[in-house]
């Protein structure tokens, strides 16, 4: 056995097994063996392997060594455990080891995977500067890269001003270049930002920073989404996607970011089924590391596709709840903030809540109140109160020589709404319809209009003679909403109409249902009478299962009580 190749490698249950007779038995050796096995990994540069044995000491002597002679950057990629104690080697970092060029390092790197675990280990580059200038330019891009996690891309943009650009290599110049652009310019607008990523972007493929032109064509793709451009945003993430393969989880931040561009580019393009919406679900845990607007964009699209695929929209409305309420949405990017709050009103309206959907409008903070996409809402708000002539008033200011100055993404959506709401007014003027139908026909772009379901609907077919039509666009729109209204019931259930259609898929009387919400028989048999009418059918089982096909049911009735 001990002459065959890869004899050390035994089954799982048998290390186990060894590892139990050695702690067992071998008493203070085994610390010794793990400290052995450590220094010769790291001997062979097999650093994880090397930090695997270390962090097996429980003297820590071994870790110390290992930070001495390759810094905290294997710590940082390797268990929770060498997470923390990498934090706790930073944090009393001028005490207990070198403040340098390895910290700073080992800082950039996390806050590419764990942006809050990168900000608990930074305190020491935050309230430092360091004597040599490269080592300096190192620490600004460190403590840049924390103050971008957090959303606070106008201290990033201060920090990077501190850097010493004189003597930096060709390579620091670049790096420092990219990182303004990734920090927004020091609040550039975004065609300024776009037409610099793309100036970096030549530059770093010429010099091969394959990971500089993954972070720039992920930015890219993010601006053109905000542009209205979904088709070009798929387009730069498909060229990302060919690096960003390479670097794994060592990008985990910014892979998420691409994936979740991606994402709202198909949703936008009314494309859903080309997208593996499961590769969305690992995303939850490193969208609570990451900055605020990805925690935002991770969620809203998880929730969108959870209530596309029948989920209850109250318990989806509890999520948003959640998150919102975890958030400073004063330190938020407001548009991200918005599509959340717009998603929540959309939720509302599903369920017929009207105060909540109210609430939704009020939770946006006060300096977001003058905002043309906050007008947006107060329009959708009046709409969902069949206010439509009020709700036209709140989008007049944007609408009448304020929609050209906005960007196309959020042009789209307040050219649709107006259409729309003077469609649903009786009104003849279709200018603003026209407009986003050819806006929508030249970018590929239907999520505005399905959002709005069946008003939209009513409406595009109304006035289906009126609007360009190229290659069935509008259409298309028109059978996909068609489709979407056959599968919801034609006027939707109340909040007590959906508790008792959910008792009516258990095994319980009318009588026990009546019992069970304290209430009498005949308000139960008005709401049952109430259910089979609204969803088309005439018997109990008929109900429920068109129920569950509409996503109404949830699996646990006891959740009822």
């Amino acid at each position: 056995m001990a002459g065959a190749t890869g004899w050390f490698q035994a089954h799982p249950l048998a290390r186990a097994f060894l590892r139990i007779e050695l702690e067992t038995n071998g008493g203070k050796d085994v610390s010794d063996l793990h400290h052995r096995a450590a220094c010769w990994f790291a001997g062979e540069g097999r650093w994880s392997s090397a930090v695997e044995h270390a962090l097996l000491d429980p003297h820590d002597t071994c870790l110390l060594e290992l930070v001495g002679q390759v810094g905290l950057e294997p710590l940082l990629r390797s268990t929770p455990k060498g997470q923390r104690f990498a934090a706790a080697v930073a944090r009393t970092a001028p005490a207990r080891w070198p403040l340098g060029r390895p910290l700073a390092l080992a800082v950039a790197v996390l806050a590419n995977v764990d942006g809050q675990a990168a900000y608990g280990v930074s305190e020491p580059l935050r309230r430092t500067t360091f004597p040599d200038a490269a080592d300096e330019r190192l620490r600004v891009v460190a403590v840049a890269r924390i103050w971008r996690n957090l959303a606070r891309n106008d201290l990033a943009a201060a920090v990077l001003r501190e850097a010493p650009w004189e003597g930096a290599t060709a390579d620091e110049l670049l790096l420092l270049r990219s990182e303004e652009v990734l920090s927004g310019h020091d609040g550039a607008s975004y065609d300024v930002i776009a037409r610099q990523a793309a100036e970096v972007l030549a530059q770093a493929e010429v010099c091969e920073a394959d990971r500089i032109v993954f972070h720039l064509r992920v930015v890219l793709a993010a601006l053109a989404l905000i542009e209205g451009e979904p088709l070009r945003a798929l387009a730069h993430l498909d060229a990302a996607d060919l690096l960003g393969a390479r670097f794994g989880q060592d990008l985990a931040i910014p892979l998420a970011e691409a994936r979740v561009i991606r994402a709202a580019a198909v949703l936008d393009l009314g494309q859903q089924d080309r997208m593996d919406w499961a590769n969305l679900a690992p995303l939850a845990s490193v969208a609570r590391a990451g900055p605020v607007h990805l925690r935002l964009a991770a969620t809203g699209l998880d929730i969108r596709q959870r209530w596309r695929e029948g989920d209850d929209p109250r318990g989806l409305l509890r999520q948003i709840s959640d998150v919102l309420t975890d958030v400073d949405l004063e330190a938020a990017d407001p548009g991200f903030v918005f599509l959340i709050v717009e998603l929540e009103m959309l939720l509302a309206e599903s369920v017929q809540d009207l105060p909540r959907a109210e609430s939704a409008v009020k939770r946006l903070p006060a300096s977001y109140r003058d905002l043309p996409e906050a007008a947006s809402l107060r329009a959708h708000l009046h709409r969902m109160r069949r206010l439509y002539g009020q709700a036209r008033r709140e989008l007049l200011p944007v609408t009448r020589g304020g929609a050209a100055a906005l960007w196309p993404a959020m042009r789209l959506r307040i050219l649709v709404l107006d259409g729309i709401l003077a469609g649903l007014q009786g009104s003849s003027d279709t200018a603003s319809l026209q407009e986003a139908v050819e806006i929508a026909i030249a970018s590929g772009r239907r999520r505005p209009f399905l959002e709005l379901g069946a008003d939209a609907l009513g409406v595009l077919r109304a006035h289906r003679h009126l609007l360009p039509s190229d290659a069935g666009f509008v259409d298309g729109i028109i059978d996909e909403l068609q489709g979407m209204a056959a599968a919801s019931p034609a006027e939707p259930l109340t909040q007590a109409e959906v508790k008792v259609l959910r008792w009516l898929a258990s095994v319980a009387t009318l009588q026990e249902i009546a019992d069970g919400m304290h209430l009498s028989r005949n308000t139960i048999k008005t709401h049952t009478s109430s259910i089979y009418r609204k969803l088309g059918v005439r018997t109990r089982r008929e109900a429920v299962g068109r129920g569950r096909e509409l996503g109404l049911l949830r699996p646990d009735v006891a959740a009822l009580t």
